[in-house]
């Protein structure tokens, strides 16, 4: 859970970004020190929008480097969010799509690791269980305090982002009736939903525990791919995982020659 906090702070980066004309953001990198979000032709294509957010660690550094060799695309536009001082942004691609369906994840996983007899696009893991009742979907999902979506990686689409940012009055007044079962409740006082900078472990944690009861009291469903632990398409590389899986599966992946840019097509 406290993998979310990366992602969860960095929304509140990109919450202003989001509320534009999604079909005219094109933008190439958006750091803490410095913003750079180019504005191009409104198009009427739909179009994903891959969100990654940074924070520079041991871990995280490797996790990065293995992004954007095997997962970058032209099937979508990518965003890199940058939290803290760090040098990542020198070798990140500078090319037109690295910028409406929507994935959120940040550096705490490693992958994608697609297994050897998929053709598949590793976005589409994800993005094809969205529907017209499935709002958000994750990797895995977690049962305590309740039931709900982690936020290492998120995939939702223009209503569900719009639900998040913006709950609907009937969510709202639902939720206050049935408040969220959360040990920190009495302690945080912060807007249902992502529209905050969350400057705490425990708000961000509270953001990502409420995120999933928001859209559902919305009248929606969420989704993950999780049966296992396998399978997700996913490692966590901060939860004291063996060394020595991590390198061999980061190598046989390397091995295999898998590129999203063969596989992920626009």
């Amino acid at each position: 859970m406290i993998s979310g906090l990366a992602t969860l702070i960095a929304l509140c980066l990109i919450w202003s970004i989001l509320s534009l004309d999604m079909s005219r953001i094109r933008s190439t990198v958006v750091s803490k020190e410095s913003t750079q979000v180019a504005l191009d032709d409104a198009s009427k294509n739909t179009t994903t929008l891959v969100l990654y957010a940074y924070s520079e660690s041991q871990t995280a550094r490797p996790n990065i480097e293995f992004f954007i060799r095997d997962a970058l695309n032209s099937a979508a536009d990518f965003v890199f969010i940058f939290n803290g001082p760090t040098n990542v942004s020198t070798i990140i691609p500078d090319l037109p799509n690295i910028r409406i369906k929507f994935i959120i994840l940040n550096a705490s996983l490693r992958g994608p690791f697609m297994p050897s007899w998929s053709g598949d696009c590793w976005m589409n893991m994800y993005l094809r269980k969205l529907t017209e009742e499935v709002k958000l979907v994750g990797m895995t999902a977690n049962c305590w305090p309740t039931f709900h979506v982690q936020s290492m990686i998120w995939a939702t689409d223009s209503i569900g982002l719009s639900t998040l940012l913006f709950p609907p009055q009937h969510a709202l007044d639902y939720l206050d009736q049935n408040p969220i079962p959360y040990r920190y409740s009495n302690t945080i006082h912060q807007p249902l939903g992502i529209n905050a900078c969350f400057h705490t472990w425990d708000s961000a944690v509270a953001s990502e525990v409420y995120a999933t009861s928001v859209i559902k009291a919305a009248g929606y469903k969420v989704d993950v791919l999780m049966a296992v632990v396998w399978e997700t398409g996913w490692w966590k590389t901060n939860r004291d995982l063996e060394d020595g899986e991590l390198k061999m599966q980061t190598a046989w992946i390397g091995r295999r020659g898998y590129s999203s840019w063969e596989f992920c097509r626009a």
